[in-house]
Formats: structure tokens, sequence, C-alpha cells
């Protein structure tokens, strides 16, 4: 697909969200490792975000109608920490890992690379993928009245945080200290691994 100028993005509105749409989400081999191979229950460890001191909690996932495969969102997590391991730029590490990088002029994008299969199985062993239904997030929200909302939030800079362009970019806002457990083990009913992304165990 060929990259469109991420500066001419909306922000799409709450009518757009499907109800067979998804959103998927990341969980790093640092929270699913220890619970054995037998995973197949989303656990509600396995739902965390950075929760930084002031700051509004909010939960980042990736929107299926601009981002149809579940595998740039487990690649871009794979490559930002790669990059933050090594101490190196994506560039770089796009680089030292052997992935074709075609140009851009408006910053990079997942779409701009072309990912072997065997950094996948690499990827796979640093995250899995879960995925929620859009339809059945909404309806938890009105059943539960829970006070969280989804909103599109598309990146169309990158920066240090955000280094790639990711016009599928969406939050879940309305966390809070005093909700979040409850509302995390909610998740987690509806929540299932997206399949062919699921964890690989070294």
């Amino acid at each position: 697909m060929a990259q469109k100028n991420p500066t001419l993005w909306q922000t799409e509105p709450i009518k757009n969200f499907l109800y067979n749409h998804l959103l998927f989400r990341g969980i790093n081999s640092n929270i699913w490792q220890y619970w054995g191979e037998d995973i197949s229950d989303i656990q509600e460890n396995f739902i965390t975000f950075p929760r930084k001191s002031g700051a509004t909690p909010k939960f980042s996932v990736d929107w299926s109608k601009f981002c149809q495969n579940p595998k740039d969102t487990l690649i871009r997590l794979f490559l930002t920490s790669y990059s933050r391991k090594h101490k190196i730029s994506i560039s770089r590490a796009i680089q030292d890992l052997g992935i074709s990088l075609s140009s851009s002029i408006y910053g990079l994008s997942i779409e701009d690379l072309e990912i072997p299969d065997y950094i996948v199985l690499e990827a796979r062993k640093k995250n899995g993928i879960i995925r929620f239904q859009i339809g059945e997030l909404m309806k938890l929200i009105e059943g539960e009245q829970l006070p969280i909302s989804l909103k599109h939030d598309p990146i169309k800079l990158t920066n240090e945080i955000n280094p790639f362009l990711n016009r599928a970019h969406s939050i879940i806002e309305g966390f809070s200290r005093t909700n979040y457990t409850k509302i995390r083990a909610l998740l987690c009913d509806i929540a299932k691994w997206c399949n062919g992304f699921e964890p690989i165990f070294e």
C-alpha cells in the first residue's frame, strides 16, 4: 500500500469504529513467559500500560481499519524494543536485521518494510498479539457502565517515543487508580490471541 501524506490523516469519529472491526495490542514476554506454555486464557496482568505520575492512563491499540494484519503491530513493537535495547536508531536496527526498506518522503512507516519470515518468528518470542472485537468492547462498556471510551489517535509525526507513523493508532482511555483492576479483568474476558501471532516460548 502506498504511503499517503500523514499530515492529511483525519481523526475518525467514534461512529466509524464498526462492530466487526478489531483492536490489536502487543503482550510482552516479560509478562507471559512465567505462566507456562498454556496461556490460552488471557490473564489480568497481561493487560498493562504505562502509568506515569500525573499522566492520564491510556491503553494504546491498533485499529484494524488501518492495520489489517496484526503483523504490523508485532513488528513495530519488536523493532522499537530492539533499537532501545541496543541503544541504536530504528534505521540502524532495520539495517542490522537485514530488513529491506523503501524510501518515504514523510517518515518511517511499517508499510515501507519487507519483513522476512524469520524476523516474524523472532518477534513472536518477544511479543504475542491479542485482539478485541469492537462490538464486544462497546457492549461491555454499555453493559457494565464503564467510564472508558475509544478514540482514534493517529501518529502523524515520528519521534523518539513513536518512531513509526501509524494511522491505526487508537487509545482506550478513562482508566483511574480506582477502576483499573476491575476494567482490566473485564477486558481479559473479551480478549483473544490473534491466530498465528500467539507467543512462541524459547
